[in-house]
């Protein structure tokens, strides 16, 4: 009788204990996937703002360094020899601010002068303040 109650048990803490790595396992998933989300979007705006012919991005590879560290390549207007990495790491707050390496020719369509996303964004939001105020 004790040797059923200890295996009912047993079997019951089992069970929540996989359920719990479960739910875990689903919520760190998720929260990858926005992170990834929203530097793909961040990378996309530094290249509209940074090259000197944007047509598009494509986005090949996600992926985590074991130091935590976000990875992304892909490459531009639809040439795989325009192809980069970037990175988004724990000093830049796991934020895309332009860290990245890329071939030669993925290189020669950089503009010489570079712009921060947070250069980006304020303009952005400056244009857009400026449109409002004008209305």
């Amino acid at each position: 009788m004790k040797h059923k109650i200890f295996l009912i048990i047993f079997s019951t803490l089992g069970f929540i204990f996989l359920i719990l790595g479960g739910i875990h396992h689903k919520l760190t998933v998720d929260e990858d996937q926005k992170i990834f989300n929203e530097q793909e979007k961040r990378i996309t705006l530094y290249l509209k703002y940074n090259t000197k012919v944007f047509k598009n991005v494509t986005f090949t590879k996600r992926d985590m360094t074991p130091m935590g560290s976000y990875v992304i390549d892909g490459y531009m207007n639809n040439d795989q020899k325009m192809s980069f990495t970037a990175f988004a790491s724990a000093p830049d707050n796991f934020q895309f601010v332009g860290s990245m390496s890329y071939t030669d020719k993925f290189g020669n369509n950089l503009k010489k002068e570079e712009k921060s996303i947070d250069q980006i964004e304020q303009e952005i939001y400056d244009k857009e303040h400026s449109n409002h105020e004008q209305h």
